[in-house]
C-alpha cells in the first residue's frame, strides 16, 4: 500500500485502529476468562489454562505493536495468526491427556471449536479480506493436520460410519461415546463450515473496505473544493454550499452589515502600474479579512476596493454588533500602523444592524451566496456619508444600541436613507469605552 497518497494513507490508518480496537478487545476477554476460570477451575487444569490465557496475551500484546509499527499488511502479522491457530489446536486436542489422562479423541467432544470464530472475527476488522480468508486457512489447516494425526496414530477408532442404519438407542450411544469414537465426517464439516464463516467476512471486509476508501476520496475532494472554492470565497461559505450541494437555504435574521471603501482609490490607482494595483488590493483586504474574521465575521463580498462583511449570517454570533465594532476599530488601527505595497491607504467604514436575508441565489449552473436587505444598502450609503462628515467609522444607531455601552461614540447627523420613511441616527465611532463613564466624566 503507499502511503504516499493520502486515500491509501487515511485507509491504512483505519486499518490499524480497527485491528486495534480489537486485540484490546480481545485482551479485555482473555483477562475476564483468567478471572473466571481462575475462581472456577482446579489444578492441575487451571494451571494449564492460565499459561494458555497468557500465552495468548502476550501474543496480542506482541501485536499490537507491529500493528502500529508496521500496518495491518505486515507478513509478521500473517505468521502470527499461524502460530496462534496451531497452539489453539494443539491446546484442543491435547489439554485432555495432559490434565486428566483421557484419550484425545475424547478432546473433540468438547466445546473448543467456536474459539476460531473469535480470531476470525478479530481478522475481519482489519478491513483486510485477505487477512481474514488466512485467518480461516490457517484454521481449518492446523484442525484439519490434527484431525489427521489422530487417525495416523490411533488404531480401532470408532466413526459414524461404524453405527448401524438400524441401531438402537442404546447401540448408538455405545458407539457414539465410546472413548475412540472419532467422526471424520464431523471434522470435515468442521473445516467447511469455517472456511464458509471466513468467506462470508472476507467478503464482508472487501465491502467495508471499499466504503472506507470512498469516504476517504470523498473527503479528499471535499477538502480539495473546499481549499480551492475558499480561494474566491469565505471558508465558511465555501464549506456550506458543499455541504449543501451548492444551495444556502434563505434565512432571514437580524445581522450586523459592514461596509468599507478606500478613500481616493481612483486617483491613487491612476498613478499606479495595474499589476501593482491589484497586489496592494490583495494585502489590504487580506488585512481586513485577519481582523473581521478574528471577530466572528465573514466577508461576503468584494466590489472594487469596497467589501462587505456580515456578522451573525452565516456564521452564527449573538454579540454581533459589538463583534463588528471590534472589527471596525481594528482595521483602522492596522490602517494607521501598516503600509500597503508603499502605499498609506485611509479606510472609510459604515456599520448597520437590522433584518437581513441571506442564502445561495442564482441560476442552477452558477449560484453565489449572497445578503439582501435593506440594512445592507443602507450600510453602503452610511459609508459614504464618513465623506461628509469627515469621519472613518459611521454607525446606524441600530449597531450602537445592540453593541451596549461598551464604545465610545458622537452623535453626528440623523439622516434620512433613500426608501425609508424614518430617519436614521448617525454615530462616529471613536474607540472602545463605556459610553456611561465617559458621560460621567464629561
Amino acid at each position: 500500500m503507499n502511503e504516499t497518497d493520502p486515500v491509501q494513507a487515511a485507509f491504512a490508518e483505519e486499518q490499524r485502529k480497527g485491528l486495534t480496537v480489537a486485540l484490546q478487545g480481545r485482551l479485555v476477554v482473555l483477562i475476564v476468562m483468567a478471572i473466571w476460570i481462575g475462581t472456577t477451575r482446579l489444578p492441575p487444569t487451571v494451571y494449564m489454562i492460565l499459561g494458555l490465557i497468557a500465552l495468548f496475551a502476550g501474543l496480542g500484546a506482541t501485536q499490537l505493536w507491529l500493528v502500529k509499527k508496521r500496518g495491518v499488511e505486515s507478513w509478521a502479522l500473517y505468521l502470527f495468526v499461524l502460530a496462534e491457530t496451531s497452539i489453539l489446536v494443539a491446546a484442543m486436542i491435547f489439554s485432555g491427556p495432559v490434565t486428566r489422562d483421557m484419550p484425545i479423541p475424547i478432546s473433540y467432544r468438547f466445546d473448543h471449536f467456536p474459539y476460531f470464530f473469535l480470531l476470525i472475527a478479530s481478522a475481519a476488522f482489519s478491513y483486510s479480506p485477505r487477512l481474514v480468508l488466512w485467518s480461516g486457512l490457517c484454521i481449518a489447516f492446523t484442525w484439519g493436520i490434527g484431525g489427521l494425526l489422530v487417525r495416523a496414530t490411533h488404531d480401532g477408532l470408532a466413526t459414524w460410519g461404524d453405527i448401524p442404519t438400524d441401531a438402537s438407542g442404546e447401540t448408538f450411544m455405545k458407539i457414539f461415546l465410546h472413548p475412540n469414537f472419532f467422526a471424520v465426517g464431523s471434522r470435515v464439516q468442521e473445516i467447511l463450515i469455517v472456511l464458509s464463516v471466513a468467506s462470508l467476512l472476507a467478503l464482508v471486509a472487501l465491502r467495508a473496505r471499499r466504503v472506507v476508501v470512498r469516504q476517504a476520496e470523498a473527503e479528499r475532494e471535499r477538502a480539495s473544493i473546499a481549499e480551492t472554492f475558499g480561494k474566491y470565497v469565505p471558508e465558511e461559505i465555501a464549506r456550506g454550499l458543499i455541504a449543501d450541494q451548492g444551495a444556502f437555504k434563505p434565512e432571514q435574521r437580524t445581522a450586523t452589515v459592514m461596509f468599507t471603501d478606500i478613500e481616493g482609490f481612483t486617483a491613487l490607482a491612476e498613478t499606479m502600474e495595474p499589476a501593482e494595483v491589484l497586489l496592494m488590493l490583495d494585502d489590504y483586504f487580506e488585512a481586513l479579512g485577519t481582523r473581521i474574521s478574528a471577530e466572528g465575521g465573514v466577508v461576503g463580498q468584494f466590489q472594487g476596493d469596497a467589501l462587505i462583511a456580515t456578522f451573525n449570517v452565516p456564521v452564527p454570533n449573538q454579540d454581533h454588533a459589538a463583534a463588528a465594532l471590534r472589527a471596525a476599530l481594528a482595521i483602522q488601527r492596522v490602517m494607521d500602523e501598516i503600509t500597503f505595497r508603499g502605499q498609506k491607504l485611509r479606510t472609510r467604514i459604515g456599520l448597520n444592524t437590522g433584518w437581513v436575508v441571506s442564502g445561495s441565489f442564482g441560476s442552477r449552473g452558477r449560484r453565489s451566496y449572497t445578503v439582501y436587505g435593506d440594512v445592507v444598502n443602507a450600510a453602503a450609503r452610511i459609508e459614504a456619508l464618513n465623506k461628509e462628515f469627515g469621519t472613518t467609522i459611521l454607525a446606524a444607531e441600530s449597531t450602537i444600541t445592540a453593541a451596549g455601552s461598551r464604545f465610545k461614540a458622537d452623535e453626528v447627523a440623523s439622516r434620512t436613507m433613500r426608501g425609508r420613511s424614518e430617519p436614521t441616527v448617525l454615530f462616529s465611532v471613536i474607540g472602545a469605552a463605556a459610553l456611561q463613564e465617559r458621560a460621567e466624566d464629561g
